[in-house]
Parts: structure tokens; sequence; C-alpha cells
């Protein structure tokens, strides 16, 4: 009795975990990969949107990130020491496999007087 419950409960449990994609990549600024400790969360687009995943990066700038469906969905990295408070976006599509983003912040073109901008995108 207690094998075909530990059978039951593993087919009900193994599908979740074995269709959760990884998304994974490096993020760079100025081509060296950031700082360890930085925030990099997955949520859904929407007008409210729902966190699905977090993680902060390593001391080499890797992040990873389980996502356990499939779809669009906006990586944002959250502001690192020289951004003021700006959090950097990119949409990305999580699939049944890892997939990679390697992601570069850089800056954006400025008008003349104002601050400087930040930009996410894949390398």
């Amino acid at each position: 009795m207690r094998s075909v419950a530990a059978i039951i409960l593993l087919i009900v449990l193994l599908p979740s975990c074995a269709f959760a994609g990884k998304i994974y990549g490096i993020i760079k600024e100025g081509g060296k990969p950031v700082r360890s400790g930085v925030e990099v969360k997955i949520t859904t687009i929407a007008d409210k949107p729902k966190l699905v995943a977090r993680a902060e990066t390593d001391r080499n700038g890797l992040y990873r990130l389980y996502v356990k469906q499939t779809g669009k969905f906006n990586l944002t990295v959250r502001d690192t020491l020289d951004h003021k408070g700006d959090d950097l976006s990119i949409t990305v599509r999580s699939y049944q496999k890892s997939v990679r983003y390697n992601l570069v912040i850089q800056k954006a073109e400025q008008e003349k007087g104002k601050l400087a901008k930040f930009v996410l995108r894949r390398e």
C-alpha cells in the first residue's frame, strides 16, 4: 500500500519538475561581469505582473532561474550601483528546455544635460 502511495506521489510531482525550464546566462557591464548579489527576476507580462522566479548573480555575473511555465516573461535586473535606481527589463521566453540569455547593461543615447539612462540588451 505504501509503494502505491509513493508511486502516485511521484506521478503527481514529477511532471511539474520535469517541465520546468531554466533561464540562465551572464550579465555584463563594460565588458566585465556584474558584481555578485545583483537581483534578477522573472515576472508575468501583465498590468499587474506576478513574480515567477527570483535569483541573484554570483561573482561571475551568472544567474539561474527556474520557470515552470512556458511563454513570454519580463526579465528584470535590479539596479546595480551606478544606475540611480532604474530597474532594467527585457522580454524573454521560457521553454521546457533550458535557454541562455547573456545580457549586457549599456548606456542609452541621452539628451545633453540629462542623466544617463541605461538599457538591458542581449549579447
